[in-house]
């Protein structure tokens, strides 16, 4: 239902100087290397001195803290709102409505006038349908591809950028308007849904 259960962070930490070691300052909790056997020490609550032994550093760790874009999902099946619980094993047209809202924004003057600027986050949206179950997908500014077992439907957006750049693009730009999507929408003929 788009209702989050954990949120991961993936860092790179690029050591193009090849430092023996370097400080990187984080909120994260659970953190762990994930590429290499570098190690870190804690200096204080939120700072990790990293044992970079001239390497780069690919970390994750977990955090609570809301991040730059989140998503709601809802869906409707023959017209009808339906829970996605309630949606297994259906069959009938569905559709779902991914609502993208950016976080980061300001209030600011341009020319004159007071508008929301947001932080421009590029956003990739995809979900895998099985062919058996999913037929007739359509998705407007996105793309579907298949491997004859699985469909998959992609997106590329720029949540909050429609608000931001709203009557400022010249002509010549205009076609950055099918990225700038704050809902995205897929719509199948759906059997015995999974």
């Amino acid at each position: 239902d788009g209702s989050v259960d954990k949120i991961i962070v993936s860092d790179w930490i690029k050591n193009s100087v090849g430092s023996n070691s370097f400080s990187d300052k984080s909120e994260l909790t659970n953190v762990e290397n994930v590429k290499g056997d570098e190690t870190y020490t804690m200096n204080g609550d939120h700072m990790r001195v990293w044992d970079a032994q001239g390497n780069d550093i690919y970390y994750q760790g977990t955090t609570t803290q809301t991040p730059p874009v989140t998503v709601d999902i809802t869906y409707t099946l023959d017209g009808r709102s339906i829970t996605a619980d309630a949606l297994a094993g259906k069959s009938g047209h569905l559709v779902m409505r991914l609502a993208l809202t950016n976080n980061e924004g300001q209030e600011m003057e341009i020319a004159g006038s007071r508008r929301k600027v947001y932080t421009p986050f590029f956003t990739v949206a995809a979900a895998t349908l099985p062919t058996g179950s999913y037929t007739n997908i359509a998705a407007q500014h996105g793309t579907v591809q298949t491997d004859a077992k699985t469909q998959l439907v992609c997106f590329l957006a720029m949540p909050g950028m429609a608000e931001t750049f709203g009557g400022l693009l010249p002509e010549a730009l205009s076609g950055l308007e099918d990225y700038m999507l704050d809902e995205l929408v897929i719509e199948a003929d759906v059997k015995d849904c999974t």
